[in-house]
């Protein structure tokens, strides 16, 4: 069965088998979202050693972290194809794709929004508000104007273009500034750091000397 790995960047983990009498040509395995079916499958391809094995195994691992649906629950499944075309496919297996571990609120807020959207992407409203709600965090977007408006904007496309790239575009822009957000948040904790670590050698030397 599917699985992750553990870790801040997790990795999806796809142990495979796959046999045939003449020789299997394509292997890939397909997930679907559990709770919207009817959206288009994502595509993992697996490559095959030796070009046309007979019988072969293998473990994938793949970072869809940065994908719209990470976090969320999917149903997947292995194809393989053999040269004449015919298909054989596994059993479905449920798992939910690993996401970032993000440290920052309004980060993991944004995540929830792009989660909001993969399942419901013609329920634009609710996202909005959310949008909205995080411009109003002044304390957040005092030292960062650009972030602050990124987001106004990822709002904007989402209130003025109805079309499903729309969506995409907003998801993208979504992923860029929770990472932005994250790794400002980092920075700013190596520094603090950095300077609590200084006052203390301040003040040891301070004691040394008698002050």
């Amino acid at each position: 069965p599917p699985s992750s790995t553990a870790g801040r960047m997790p990795l999806v983990r796809l142990p495979w088998q796959a046999s045939h009498a003449y020789g299997v040509v394509g292997l890939q395995a397909e997930f679907r979202l559990r709770d919207r079916l009817d959206a288009p499958p994502l595509v993992v391809a697996i490559p095959l050693p030796g070009g046309a094995p007979k019988s072969a195994h293998g473990l994938r691992q793949i970072d869809l972290t940065a994908n719209p649906w990470a976090g969320l629950p999917v149903i997947a499944h292995l194809v393989g194809r053999d040269a004449a075309g015919l298909v054989g496919r596994s059993a479905d297996a449920a798992f939910t794709l690993p996401e970032l571990a993000l440290a920052h609120p309004v980060a993991r807020a944004l995540m929830a929004v792009r989660k909001m959207l993969t399942l419901k992407p013609d329920e634009r409203d609710a996202a909005i508000d959310a949008l909205n709600r995080m411009a109003g965090l002044d304390d957040i977007w005092r030292d960062n104007l650009g972030g602050f408006l990124n987001l106004r904007a990822i709002a904007g496309l989402l209130r003025r273009d109805p079309s499903a790239p729309a969506v995409d575009e907003a998801q993208g822009r979504m992923w860029q500034l929770a990472l932005q957000l994250e790794d400002g948040a980092a920075a700013r904790t190596a520094k603090a750091l950095e300077q609590a670590r200084q006052a203390l050698r301040d003040a040891l030397d301070a004691e040394r000397r008698g002050e």
